[in-house]
């Protein structure tokens, strides 16, 4: 369990790290600065995403969460974020 744990940290700061290098690109290709706001709301439906796999292991296969969780992390990644027009 502490290997699974470990290697999702090892996960979200890859992704974290990709998505600063992108964030940055997409800075200085459209000249405006990305929101942390939307940085965060990606993020955290990426982390819904990934904290439903353990929570379904710890179920013993029990995946009714995940038909909440993954469509739901699935917007907050792909959707708009609150208060964008």
């Amino acid at each position: 369990m502490e290997k699974m744990i470990d290697s999702m940290i090892t996960l979200l700061e890859k992704v974290r790290n990709t998505w600063q290098s992108i964030t940055v690109q997409e800075r200085r290709s459209r000249g405006r600065r990305v929101s942390w706001d939307r940085l965060k709301w990606r993020l955290a439906g990426a982390g819904l995403i990934v904290l439903t796999m353990p929570v379904v292991k710890v179920l013993e296969g029990d995946a009714t969460i995940a038909l909440l969780t993954v469509p739901l992390g699935t917007y907050m990644i792909l959707g708009k974020t609150i208060g964008e027009q």
